[in-house]
């Protein structure tokens, strides 16, 4: 194995899941070999090189990060090292250049993978855009582009967000994964009643996660049950977070739900440590989806921690810690939550916990994903 160059349109950021996301990918990918990861850093292009799991060198250029300079860069890198792979990143900015790397990849004797992050993707765009006109017309674009690519491509890789798709030949599914060796288990031994229970909820926050449905849930069962005392705490900030804001401020709840704002580090695993349940998305439905792909998720498994979720987890073998609820704007029965929970406590243990998790290291799934 030579080397890969993976192109991903991000910015370089400590606390955004998804750099951390390709940067894991990178270090994965270059385990017995190297790879050199394109992306941006503020105003710049970034590269970062890794070789055997451990960056060799890092390079900020004066250069602006436009996909057509991302993908300059990109054959530059090729032209000048042994490379024999090309994995790149879909970047919703769909261009003829796009293609071209792809066929100046293969005629240099590379295989070209190709991700798409959730898909399909076009309902989501769609629901959330301010000009849904415009938004057509640029998918319909970004569908031209792809099938002009796809003649280019050796695997297209997608995590799926809904169960009616049907995946094409070249198309291999993956989930999200993590670094697991990053994550320690946070197991609670204590089997007493439970008087308090706390969900925590993470990452860049849309409207299709749905949190204001469990505010609002929280807000009904503290009124009506002095049995268990419920908090939520929120890390991150993203689109919904003004709103969500604006709801606890009108319910009066700024002692019962939290922000945290961006927290990574120590400081986040000192808020894990006191967390009961992670909170995927509540409000799939937003998306047009059914499938629970976010990576908050998979980082919530990977703690021990049981999740609370209106869509389908792909990868989890101990059902017990998925709480489904309906993918729906109606309220979330607490009661049923708890009881759940209460289950989830009896029924788990730390030998389950980490079996369970390992289906989310991201070396396993870069391995199967790249044969």
């Amino acid at each position: 194995m030579k080397g890969t160059v993976f192109l991903a349109n991000i910015n370089y950021s400590e606390s955004s899941g998804i750099f951390k996301k390709i940067y894991v990918q990178s270090k994965v990918i270059s385990n017995d070999s190297s790879c050199f990861l394109v992306c941006k850093k503020e105003e710049n292009i970034f590269i970062l090189h890794f070789v055997n799991g451990e960056i060799l060198n890092e390079e900020t250029t004066e250069i602006i990060p436009t996909v057509k300079n991302l993908i300059r860069i990109s054959k530059n890198i090729i032209k000048e090292n042994p490379i024999d792979r090309l994995y790149f990143r879909n970047t919703l900015k769909p261009t003829l250049k796009q293609v071209m790397l792809f066929r100046f990849a293969r005629k240099n004797g590379l295989k070209v993978f190709y991700e798409v992050p959730t898909y399909p993707y076009f309902g989501e765009q769609i629901n959330s855009s301010t000009n849904k006109i415009l938004t057509f017309f640029k998918l319909v674009y970004d569908k031209i582009i792809f099938y002009a690519s796809y003649l280019f491509i050796d695997k297209v890789i997608v995590v799926i967000s809904n169960t009616s798709v049907r995946l094409k030949k070249k198309f291999v599914e993956i989930t999200n994964g993590v670094e697991i060796d990053s994550f320690n288990i946070n197991m609670s031994h204590n089997l007493n009643p439970i008087k308090k229970l706390t969900f925590i909820g993470v990452g860049t926050l849309y409207n299709y996660h749905g949190y204001s449905r469990l505010i609002k849930s929280i807000k009904k069962y503290n009124e009506q049950n002095r049995n268990c005392n419920i908090t939520f705490e929120i890390v991150g900030d993203g689109p919904a977070i003004k709103a969500l804001k604006k709801d606890v401020e009108n319910l009066r709840m700024e002692n019962i739900v939290r922000f945290h704002g961006k927290v990574y580090g120590e400081s986040l695993d000192l808020i894990f440590s006191k967390a009961d349940i992670g909170v995927g998305a509540l409000a799939l439905y937003k998306r047009d989806a059914d499938i629970d792909t976010t990576l908050k998720v998979v980082e919530y498994i990977s703690r021990g921690l049981p999740v609370l979720t209106s869509g389908i987890v792909r990868g989890v073998n101990f059902e017990d810690m998925i709480f489904h609820v309906e993918n729906s704007s109606k309220d979330i029965d607490m009661s049923h939550i708890i009881h759940a929970y209460i289950h989830f406590r009896e029924t788990s243990t730390m030998t389950i916990l980490e079996e369970n998790r390992k289906s989310y290291d991201w070396k396993t799934i870069m391995e199967k994903a790249l044969i």
